[in-house]
């Protein structure tokens, strides 16, 4: 909007968006962080820069921007709402828009799943083994390291409880207490 403004050197006092998609009203409507991270940084910019208040269902054949992806000719976008947009909003604001917007009763795209990391190793032959393989180490580094294989990332939901387990078993191979 600030562009906008600078770009035209005109102030604008109130702004009011409209959008088709229900799914994007969804988005705009609930905390960035429910969405997956693509999502999430739209949303959060969008909600730095507006109200989810100033944001509006308009139907698929009121919105002037879906016509030029409908394949209309270049003569019927000059006599249709493309140019002058759709009737209310030549009308005394605040426009009467129909404000009901279709509920979504399935899950709303790009919403993060429940989290959560599971490593599981295998042996030589296929076989499951333990969550982490901890070797100590051959040769010069015998028992002076110990690797962790097979570990999942640190953002894992339940990485204090893996360096809780990293921690005891270091104690162990190491013979020191109170890490």
């Amino acid at each position: 909007m600030d562009f906008t403004c600078k770009a035209l050197n005109y102030p604008i006092s109130q702004a009011q968006f409209y959008t088709d998609s229900t799914i994007v009203l969804s988005w705009i409507g609930s905390h960035a962080s429910r969405w997956k991270t693509f999502v999430a940084n739209r949303v959060a910019k969008i909600q730095t820069l507006s109200s989810a208040t100033q944001w509006h269902h308009i139907s698929g054949s009121a919105n002037p921007a879906d016509l030029a992806t409908r394949g209309v000719s270049s003569s019927t976008l000059l006599t249709s709402i493309w140019l002058c947009g759709p009737k209310f909003l030549h009308e005394t604001f605040p426009f009467q828009t129909d404000s009901s917007v279709p509920t979504l009763n399935d899950a709303v795209p790009e919403e993060r799943g429940p989290s959560g990391v599971r490593a599981q190793a295998l042996d030589e032959d296929g076989n499951l083994v333990d969550d982490f393989i901890f070797d100590s180490g051959v040769g010069e580094f015998e028992g002076k390291i110990l690797h962790v294989r097979n570990a999942p990332s640190p953002g894992a939901t339940s990485s204090l409880a893996i360096a809780k387990m990293i921690v005891d078993k270091m104690e162990q191979e190491f013979h020191i207490k109170d890490l």
